[in-house]
């Protein structure tokens, strides 16, 4: 069985990307993961659509979410970020992209 995140972390990094890991416990400190991102550069990212929800800057220009179903609020909120405008990509439970680009 093939899981999309191989396809994910294959297509970033066989373009030049490189892949940013972060210590577990700045997971539960949001304001501290994105002075991560911030540092470090991201500029893509895949987050769960809940956890997409609690975060207040995104230094990213493009969010993909996934791995739990997404809702109105994450395309909302999407909507009020410029930079991300008709750029976070919402998938289903399921992880089957749903065309909302």
């Amino acid at each position: 069985m093939f899981d999309a995140s191989i396809w994910e972390l294959t297509l970033s990094l066989l373009n030049g990307s490189a892949m940013v890991l972060v210590d577990a416990s700045m997971i539960y400190e949001t304001d501290e993961l994105e002075r991560e991102m911030e540092r470090t550069g991201v500029i893509l990212g895949l987050l769960p659509p809940q956890y997409f929800l609690q975060l207040n800057s995104l230094p990213m220009r493009t969010v993909t979410t996934g791995g739990s179903a997404s809702s109105v609020a994450v395309v909302e909120l999407a909507r009020t970020l410029d930079r991300l405008r008709q750029r976070v990509r919402p998938h289903g439970v399921d992880g089957a992209c749903h065309g909302l680009a």
